[in-house]
């Protein structure tokens, strides 16, 4: 197999999609195949050159039109078979050009990343949703045959390397995690106000907060004997702090399939989330792997779940049942197999009949020049799904 991946996010930057595309391709890697790889180009490119073949960049700061046809070339150059686009919008508008199996996948059921997903979808083999309700949304509002829209869950790596201690990782207190930052969309004000409040209900747990936090959040948590802040991290630290840690939230009110929920399942953490928009409820049942939270009254009966592990050995077995799920559900093992069975589905494709030119796209998420947040106009655009052409 020859692949090419496709990403908005370089390798050394970026969260949950870019953790999807190194697992999809140090994956592909460790079978054997070919792959290639086009994004916004790293800083360090160390990464690529171990794990892929050969890469071409493709980022707001290109020439959409040259590199367009850049990339064409670059595909039929390098004989590439099968193409698996994650929020990348060059590659996105050259589909109908592409001689390849294509097959996008939608990482969230909103915002301008659901709209991208399905933009040429007639030239796309398969739309994967990584959730039951993004399935339903995008075949009911975008109108896009069911057939063509599987639901493919997303998976990791098996790093754990403690599997035998599973019991509490502290001998003073239990070790919460939370990594949404101060982002809402992520629950951070559900956290918030829950270390807030709750009294004595702390005195056995410590809440370790990572992520980017504004000035307002800090002023907040500075002082809270039980919040520990540490800012943003790499992911490997963050995994290391997940095999010592007890529990993980993850309130958020919309998601996909939440690479960071899988990561805390592996890593053996009960973990409590909520029931909005995302596979969050799939992932955990309620009262086997951790708790299902509604999100009006998360933080009181957040409070409730840890009053509840205080009182019981509930934690613990959950801790057990959380590392099982992930091995029985969400290995990459599994997410590979299941996207090389839609690659394999598709007949050979007849040699290309000519179509009309790519309708070409601006790159749908670019940063200012601080690195920091979009432009106001594409923010805009990204809130309501809006795609640009060029």
């Amino acid at each position: 197999m020859i692949i090419l991946i496709g990403s908005s996010s370089a390798p050394d930057t970026g969260s949950g999609i870019t953790t999807y595309c190194k697992e999809m391709v140090e994956e592909f890697f460790r079978r054997g195949f070919s792959v290639f790889y086009t994004s916004p180009k790293p800083v360090d490119a160390t990464w690529l050159e171990q794990y892929c073949d050969g890469f071409i960049e493709t980022s707001q700061f290109v020439d959409v039109s040259e590199r367009s046809i850049n990339l064409i070339n670059f595909v039929a150059d390098n004989n590439i078979e099968y193409i698996l686009n994650n929020d990348n919008p060059i590659l996105q508008s050259v589909a109908s050009k592409l001689d390849a199996v294509f097959i996008s996948v939608a990482h969230l059921s909103r915002t301008n990343i659901l709209s991208l997903a399905c933009y040429n979808h007639q030239y796309c083999d398969y739309i994967i949703s990584i959730c039951s309700e993004m399935q339903s949304i995008i075949v009911n509002t975008k109108k896009i045959d069911t057939s063509k829209v599987p639901i493919v869950y997303n998976g990791i790596y098996d790093t754990y390397i403690q599997p035998e201690n599973f019991s509490s990782r502290s001998s003073v207190k239990k070790t919460i995690i939370y990594c949404g930052g101060s982002i809402e969309r992520k629950g951070s004000d559900l956290v918030l106000q829950s270390v807030l409040s709750g009294g004595s209900v702390w005195s056995e747990y410590q809440l370790h907060w990572y992520g980017d936090l504004s000035k307002a959040y800090i002023n907040k948590l500075e002082g809270l004997p039980h919040v520990t802040m540490f800012g943003r991290v790499a992911r490997d630290r963050l995994q290391l702090a997940l095999q010592n840690s007890d529990i993980f939230l993850l309130p958020s009110r919309s998601e996909g399939c939440p690479m960071a929920l899988i990561e805390a399942m592996s890593m053996a953490n009960a973990c409590i989330t909520s029931d909005g928009v995302g596979a969050m409820d799939v992932m955990v049942q309620h009262g086997r792997e951790g708790y299902v939270l509604n999100l009006k009254q998360w933080s009181d009966q957040f409070h409730s779940c840890l009053t509840h592990f205080s009182r019981t050995k509930t934690l613990d077995s959950m801790k057990h049942l959380a590392r099982d799920k992930y091995l029985q559900c969400y290995t990459i093992n599994n997410t590979v197999d299941n996207v090389i069975t839609l690659f394999e589905s598709v007949d050979a494709k007849p040699v290309s009949q000519p179509v009309s030119e790519p309708k070409l796209l601006r790159w749908h998420r670019p940063l200012r020049s601080d690195g920091i947040k979009s432009p106001m106009v594409d923010r805009f655009c990204i809130k309501f799904g809006l795609l640009r052409k060029v």
